[in-house]
């Protein structure tokens, strides 16, 4: 049975149509035309009598690739394609601190802003492991349940901010609650809970939620961002400003301090491991090496059963039949002619190759090795220097020509020209990727941490500056990050994460379906909380 992806593309059929009826009332009134001019036999003898049919049936040809063309259009699927698959690894539900206190800027620029970042990290990290995302605050939500699309649940990240969740304050108790309920009934040795906080708890009930933990067999690993010396809570304008600090009942000044006890009590009493992101930086191959002592389970076994999609059947026999078309005669003698008019230029070519070789890369170059593109944009740049668009592909010109260090010059002097943060986050991107190829590791990597502040919600600079850290470690590697392209491309990276290959598979149908779902309640949630009046925290504590 034969399926269609685009059945609407069988309106261009009229297209077709149209163009027969043009071609058939084209040769009526040439016929005609030729009866007016004389005699019809005296034609006959003068002109080739072969030309008419031989034209017709070019026409013929022309309107069947056309309508192979549509065919193609359409998308046809036909036959099945079926793939054991099969995963190992376990289930890992992280839960965010969204609250107020990780506004804290004792981590630059302030705790929930790195705890996105190295978040985004964490999830590429966890390759074969299914992941879901916890948000709380005063209260706790899933924003994404467990699956094996890592891509699905990393878009998702934008929307972890301070106001997600309405109700003000901490409740640790209430992340291990939901987080617990995100797992699937069952066998507790397979589940992981990784919590980005900054440790402080207002619920009071933290004790029965770890020993809920305890009971269900699942490990927690607290990440704890911030200092435990407190840090105050800025208070900030529409703009970004700064207006106040945050205020206790009374009145007084609120410092939130990283709370390193507690974190480090459900850790040992579950058989986790607690980490402190020092500077803002988790240590994620230790992270992921502590998870990965937890004992694997199969966490997907089907067959995968679609119809493959043969469009390239009817494209091709589109292209075979407009070729054949275009050498198709419309009078004797056509391909002897056609012949010897293509020898001569091909002979003609020949002997100018001979005569005058190519002298390598010399005709894009100066004399002294410089590229035309490098010129021109320089000589761009050096007459305006306010065009930060002639630095950015003066910048792309060095890179290209394989000069990392001048080319990095020139993405760091666009960025100070840029006045969107965007632009200056790809600007700082670039610089780091041509550092990167000059072999400055340490240089490259700062530039990823300026674009990654500049662009927190940027996966390609996260996963880069991750890589290169990779690498580093291990004083060297495969895989080279590449340039944004600006206006005229994309951003690329020299490795594509292992999620985002799989992405590419397409969703289960029980996958696509817990993300569809997750993604509906926070619609509805968000349109909940458009209604409805602030809430305040039950202990009256709103950080």
């Amino acid at each position: 049975m034969i399926l269609f992806s685009r059945p609407w593309a069988f309106g261009l059929f009229g297209a077709v149509a149209a163009a027969a009826l043009l071609a058939a009332s084209h040769f009526r009134w040439k016929a005609r035309t030729l009866k007016r001019l004389g005699d019809p036999d005296l034609l006959r003898r003068l002109s080739d009598p072969s030309a008419p049919r031989l034209q017709r049936l070019k026409a013929v040809l022309s309107l069947t690739a056309l309508t192979f063309l549509v065919l193609a259009a359409a998308g046809p699927r036909w036959g099945r394609s079926y793939q054991q698959v099969r995963r190992r690894g376990v289930d890992v539900v992280i839960a965010v601190d969204v609250s107020a206190s990780m506004l804290a800027q004792d981590v630059l620029p302030d705790r929930l802003t790195q705890a996105k970042r190295e978040l985004g990290l964490l999830i590429d990290s966890l390759e074969e492991d299914r992941v879901g995302l916890v948000a709380f605050a005063g209260a706790a939500f899933l924003q994404c349940p467990l699956t094996l699309d890592h891509a699905a649940a990393r878009s998702l990240l934008d929307l972890f901010g301070p106001d997600l969740v309405p109700r003000p304050g901490t409740d640790l108790a209430a992340a291990l609650e939901t987080s617990l309920a995100a797992f699937p009934p069952g066998d507790g040795r397979h589940k992981a809970v990784i919590l980005l906080t900054d440790g402080e708890d207002h619920s009071g009930r933290l004790d029965s939620a770890v020993k809920q933990a305890e009971e269900e067999g699942a490990r927690i690993f607290p990440v704890g961002f911030g200092n435990p010396s407190g840090e105050v809570i800025p208070i900030k304008d529409e703009n970004g400003n700064v207006t106040d600090y945050m205020k206790d009942k009374s009145g007084k000044t609120v410092v939130s301090k990283l709370g390193e006890a507690a974190l480090q009590n459900m850790a040992s009493r579950t058989g986790g491991t607690y980490r402190r992101a020092a500077d803002g930086e988790v240590d994620l191959e230790a992270l992921k090496n502590d998870v990965g002592r937890i004992e694997k389970k199969t966490l997907e076994d089907r067959v995968a059963d679609r119809t493959r999609n043969r469009a390239a059947v009817p494209l091709a026999a589109a292209l075979a039949i407009a070729f054949l078309e275009f050498l198709w005669p419309e009078r004797r003698g056509h391909f002897k002619e056609l012949w010897g008019r293509w020898a001569k230029r091909w002979a003609a070519m020949l002997i100018l190759t001979l005569a005058f070789p190519p002298a390598g890369h010399a005709m894009g170059r100066k004399a002294d090795g410089e590229s035309r593109a490098v010129r021109y944009w320089r000589e761009r740049a050096e007459k305006d220097p306010k065009d930060a668009a002639a630095r950015w592909n003066l910048g792309q010109a060095f890179y290209q020509s394989g000069d990392g260090a001048r080319a990095a010059g020139a993405f760091e002097e666009s960025g100070k020209l840029f006045s969107d943060p965007a632009r200056r986050s790809q600007a700082a991107y670039n610089a780091g990727t041509a550092l990167a190829k000059a072999g400055k590791l340490e240089e490259a990597l700062e530039k990823f941490k300026d674009a990654m502040r500049l662009a927190p919600g940027d996966a390609d600079a996260k996963y880069n500056y991750e890589l290169l850290r990779r690498m580093m470690k291990k004083g060297g590697g495969k895989g080279e990050p590449k340039p944004d392209k600006g206006k005229s491309g994309e951003k690329k990276t020299g490795e594509q994460p292992a999620s985002a290959a799989r992405a590419k598979e397409g969703l289960s149908k029980e996958d696509a379906e817990r993300i569809l779902q997750a993604v509906e309640r926070q619609e509805k949630e968000a349109r909940r909380k458009d209604k409805m009046p602030p809430q305040h925290s039950t202990t009256g504590e709103d950080w």
